[in-house]
């Protein structure tokens, strides 16, 4: 068979189970009343009615055929309990009969109910049906269907996945047997009154036998899986001596000791059992993340599932205390176990399991201690329920949740990596000098933090990083520093890589990335320096040492020398970020240029710059010297002899500098003669400011402009 094939039977199985369980139970007979237990007496309550029948709140006192008045049976609140084997098995063959006997007076066409409402007594005749209709079936039937629905449909699932596997058969045979036990307790759970004496015990039978069937295959799978134990004989013992258990309930070997006490007590020995082959599982998986995770979401399943309905329904009737939630709604912690396999099936948040796990479990741990404190007082001390239960929150507060906060303290202390380490590889790996080092830095950060036993490179490098084999490896992409990396075995073996290791890995590439850049930054910035203090060389004091080569003594040789040598300090010393003011660089370069070209021929008229108080940074200045001086230069150069006009003013927080010069009357044949570094670099000048730069001929003369802020632009700062 295919597995939809195999699905599909099963689904047809649980819709046949589903659809005779409900024939069966709306196959008794009906007053049409809705009958509740009196908890604080011994009476039965009215909840619901129909016209003419005893109102709401009133309480049904006898009933009796219409037409034999004097044979009317008493009704009390224990006609109405849900589960009867809590009971001894006196009570509980008296339970019996009575169900019997109020089941053969149903069977006449009208009854005679017998009732009181507000003090006074009173009868009415009602009539009564063979069957209830299917929407008089009450919350509580449909709720235990669903829940035994739900548990078989899961486990009619995996093992149509895996139909030849032992221990998904056992995990299914489980579920079949919750279902077992939960359909017939949801026929005569949700009764409206009796049922026919040998259906009632059948049913109560064989709700025990799924209950006892549960534990036992339980204890078959933990025997099993993650790991086989190899203890199938004392398993297959100890299923024998639940047989034989369960045989001596029923036929009752040991009459003194109470069907409850006989019932109840193998259910609590299967889960006692259950608990040890989980602790047995723990060790044995040591040295097996992957199992070990496997068995911490299932064993965390069945405890706090089946550990549930034992604490809140099997031990409370053990030492004769009254079952706070009613048994079938107790049914749906065993949904939890089924429905926690079902989420680990597609995988979900299972590779974050041991982020909360221990959480869930001291949680679950707390609620046990609570219970079994409250239990202890009750039942020794003879205190009452409130007093007992102040006590117990008192106790559990003071004692058990510091410990326990303690506990996860330490565990998350010792099992938590450092991430500082990988703060301080990133900027590590980023000031290697080759690409090889930095991928061998980035190779030992991931080993250092990770402690995995293999590293080595994926056949196909994946686009972002990802998890392999449940968790036993985890494979990283390719970055710019480093080829694409497989890690194999967290922590030597003893762990699962998960999506918060994940994340690590990208929060530290993206760390390695700001670090790069930070050093390309620095990069850039070093070229940069450079060429400026090329660019300053050249203009500044290059101009200086042309003008030293047409000096016509010694005393301005002298002169233009020490200038140049100014020129260097003054390149050297904007490094310390020098500043200087508008009106004083105006000046320094008016004096320089009337020496260098002759101070009949510059016509450089007074401005306000001249009175400017306006402190410039060292990159306007600077670059404004130089690039004037260098426009001095070239006009030396190409019109040598010929008058400079300069005008120098500030608009609108932009300093226009405009120099112009005559063309020569005999222009430079030579190619490029106006196409050097000069005009370059002082195009280069504007642009670092944030200014510009032009220059054009125009009527005869060379004409150059340049704009600069007096505050440089942000890019360029």
């Amino acid at each position: 068979m295919t597995l939809i094939q195999r699905f599909s039977l099963g689904l047809a199985l649980i819709a046949l189970a589903v659809v005779v369980t409900t024939i069966v139970a709306i196959h008794a007979p009906s007053l049409g009343l809705s009958l509740v237990p009196d908890r604080g007496g011994d009476r039965v309550l009215v909840a619901g009615a129909p016209a003419g029948g005893p109102a709401k709140g009133s309480a049904i006192l006898s009933i009796a055929p219409a037409d034999a008045p004097l044979s009317a049976v008493e009704l009390g609140a224990v006609d109405l309990i849900d589960e009867p084997d809590t009971l001894g098995y006196e009570a509980y063959d008296a339970f019996i009969a009575r169900q019997g006997e109020l089941h053969a007076l149903l069977q006449s066409n009208a009854v005679e109910v017998t009732y009181e409402s507000g003090g006074e007594r009173a009868s009415t005749i009602l009539q009564t049906r063979a069957y209830r209709w299917v929407q008089d079936l009450p919350f509580a039937y449909w709720y235990l269907i669903a829940c035994g629905t739900v548990i078989s449909v899961i486990g009619i699932w995996v093992q149509s996945v895996r139909p030849r596997d032992t221990k998904v058969r056992l995990f299914a045979v489980a579920g079949y047997c919750v279902a077992l036990s939960g359909f017939p307790a949801a026929i005569y759970s949700t009764r409206e009154l009796a049922l026919e004496e040998t259906l009632f015990r059948t049913l109560t039978i064989v709700n025990n036998i799924g209950a006892i069937g549960f534990g036992v295959a339980m204890i078959a799978l933990f025997a099993r899986y993650p790991k086989d134990l190899g203890i199938q004989r004392p398993v297959a013992l100890a299923s024998i001596g639940f047989a034989c258990w369960l045989a001596a309930t029923h036929l009752r070997f040991f009459p003194e000791v109470g069907l409850g006490v006989m019932s109840y007590a193998g259910i609590l020995a299967a889960m006692v059992a259950i608990l040890c082959l989980i602790a047995a599982q723990y060790v044995a998986t040591k040295r097996d993340p992957a199992a070990r995770r496997a068995l911490s979401w299932l064993g965390m399943s069945v405890m706090v599932g089946a550990g549930s309905f034992v604490l809140l329904v099997a031990v409370p009737s053990l030492i004769g205390i009254d079952v706070a939630l009613p048994q079938g709604y107790a049914f749906g912690f065993f949904v939890v176990i089924y429905l926690g396999v079902a989420l680990g099936l597609t995988r979900f948040r299972l590779f974050e399991l041991d982020r909360w796990a221990l959480s869930v479990l001291s949680y679950v741990l707390a609620a046990l201690v609570f219970a079994a404190v409250d239990f202890t007082l009750v039942a020794m001390l003879a205190l009452t329920p409130s007093l007992s239960l102040g006590i117990t929150a008192a106790l559990v507060g003071l004692v058990y949740l510091p410990l326990r906060n303690v506990v996860v303290r330490r565990r998350e202390a010792t099992r938590d990596l450092d991430p500082y380490a990988l703060f301080r590889a990133s900027t590590e790996i980023a000031l290697q000098t080759s690409t090889d080092m930095r991928a061998q830095r980035w190779r030992q950060a991931l080993e250092a933090h990770f402690q995995p036993l293999h590293v080595d490179r994926p056949e196909v490098a994946p686009q972002a990083g990802e998890i392999e084999g449940d968790g036993t490896a985890l494979i990283l992409p390719a970055y710019d520093w480093s080829p694409a990396l497989r890690l194999t075995h967290y922590r030597g073996g003893r762990a699962l890589f998960g999506p918060p290791h994940l994340q690590v890995v990208e929060n530290f590439a993206a760390l390695v990335m700001e670090a790069e850049e930070a050093r390309r930054a620095y990069d850039r910035g070093v070229k940069e320096e450079r060429s400026r203090i090329g660019r300053d060389l050249h203009d500044s004091v290059g101009a200086r040492l042309i003008s030293s080569l047409r000096a016509h003594d010694d005393h301005d040789v002298r002169q233009m020398v020490r200038h140049a040598l100014g020129d260097i300090r003054e390149i050297v010393g904007g490094l310390s970020d020098r500043r200087e003011t508008l009106a004083n660089i105006v000046a320094e370069l008016r004096a320089e240029t009337m020496e260098r070209v002759g101070g009949d021929r510059v016509d450089w008229p007074l401005t306000e710059c001249d009175d400017s108080t306006i402190v410039l940074p060292y990159l306007i200045f600077r670059n404004f010297a130089s690039a004037h001086r260098e426009i001095v230069t070239n006009a030396i150069k190409h019109a040598p002899g010929s008058a400079l006009r300069v005008d120098t003013r500030v608009r609108g927080g932009v300093l226009h500098h405009r120099v112009s010069n005559p063309l020569s009357v005999h222009p430079s044949t030579r190619p490029g003669a106006f196409s050097g570094n000069g005009l370059g670099n002082i195009a280069e000048r504007a642009r670092q400011c944030g200014g510009r730069f032009a220059h054009a001929k125009s009527d005869g003369f060379f004409i150059v402009t340049i704009e600069l802020p007096l505050e440089p632009a942000e890019a360029a700062a």
